[in-house]
């Protein structure tokens, strides 16, 4: 057997997790952390004074778009390509992201407590966008922190 033709790991188990609980564990972690932040905004927004009704409706608004983008990954494309991809490019996903950004400033604009869900953004913007893109927006997202 030439090197070419031989395996690239033996016939022994490695004890590797498969790639696909991997991933979702990621996806549960993900999901434990935006509700876990946005609860916390939200009590905390409350303990400040805000208004029960516009500390309630900012996280539902958060909870809800973060939910959505769940169902955007796993609806199957228009052309019948990968789900949720839109073409080459990925184009759905990243929608998701900046209309989350969008709900995120007009929650922060109700209370500042909800800033600390900028760390969910940041995450998701390392995942879904290319290096240079996804480095420009930590420097978006790092900036209402820097201030606060």
């Amino acid at each position: 057997m030439s090197l070419i033709q031989s395996p690239l790991h033996g016939p022994e188990r490695t004890g590797r997790v498969p790639a696909g609980l991997t991933a979702r564990a990621m996806e549960v972690g993900r999901h434990v952390i935006a509700v876990a932040l946005t609860v916390i905004g939200v009590l905390r927004a409350l303990a400040d004074g805000v208004a029960p009704a516009a500390a309630i409706v900012a996280g539902l608004a958060i909870l809800g778009w973060h939910a959505a983008g769940s169902v955007i990954a796993s609806s199957p494309a228009p052309d019948g390509s990968a789900p949720g991809r839109i073409g080459p490019r990925a184009a759905r996903p990243v929608w998701w992201l900046l209309g989350l950004a969008m709900v995120w400033v007009a929650a922060v604009a109700v209370s500042p407590e909800f800033v600390w869900l900028a760390f969910l953004l940041w995450l998701l913007a390392g995942h879904l966008l290319p290096l240079w893109w996804g480095c420009r927006a930590s420097d978006l997202v790092a900036g209402p922190l820097c201030r606060s």
